[in-house]
């Protein structure tokens, strides 16, 4: 004869009704450790977790600040020292000779540039590396190949000091406004640096 089972009543309780209540105990047990289990997934993939040092100094390197110069000041990057030493307005331009002349669409705004190789190896400067913007728009300089002083691909050695103009020819109510930026770059010709001029 199979073992009774009785309830703090004395009251004979199967073993039917004794696997049921074990059951849902167990039930319960196992929704809490899933509960747990979700809770802890959903806290790793968090999108608001800290950010790792790496991501910040990363986005701190990424931002610079551009220092503004402006006419007569000598502009030091890592190959050249540049000094735009001023600038004026010709509808004509020409040769040392006088004899090749180059007649403007617009005006020549020409600038008088003083650079020097201050690397350990020969550099080149190009016109290519400056333009011109006044408000959205931008403007490249033209390459007057007669003319004498015309900084086109030119090759100095270390320690090298020249002086030379670069030609814009634009439209004469922006060679003559007040809001003229001259805007130095590297360019596949000329590892001239980055630097911003006021022409003001």
């Amino acid at each position: 004869m199979g073992k009774k089972y009785y309830d703090e009543n004395g009251k004979e309780v199967s073993l039917k009704q004794r696997g049921g209540c074990f059951k849902w105990v167990g039930i319960g047990f196992v929704g809490i450790l899933a509960a747990g289990i979700i809770a802890t997934a959903l806290e790793v993939n968090d999108g608001s977790s800290p950010e790792s040092p790496n991501e910040e100094v990363t986005a701190n390197e990424s931002i610079q600040e551009t220092n503004v110069f402006g006419i007569g000041d000598t502009i030091t990057t890592k190959n050249f020292e540049i000094t735009i030493n001023g600038k004026e307005i010709l509808s004509e331009v020409s040769d040392s000779t006088g004899y090749l002349k180059y007649s403007a669409d617009g005006v020549y705004l020409v600038l008088d540039v003083s650079y020097k190789n201050i690397s350990d190896k020969m550099e080149t400067l190009d016109n290519s590396s400056f333009q011109i913007t006044s408000g959205d728009s931008k403007y490249s300089p033209s390459s007057l190949l007669a003319n004498d002083g015309d900084i086109f691909h030119d090759r100095l050695n270390p320690g090298i000091d020249k002086t030379g103009k670069i030609f814009f020819d634009i439209p004469e109510n922006v060679a003559t406004s007040e809001n003229l930026t001259l805007k130095i770059s590297s360019s596949i010709f000329s590892d001239s640096g980055n630097a911003t001029i006021d022409l003001n």
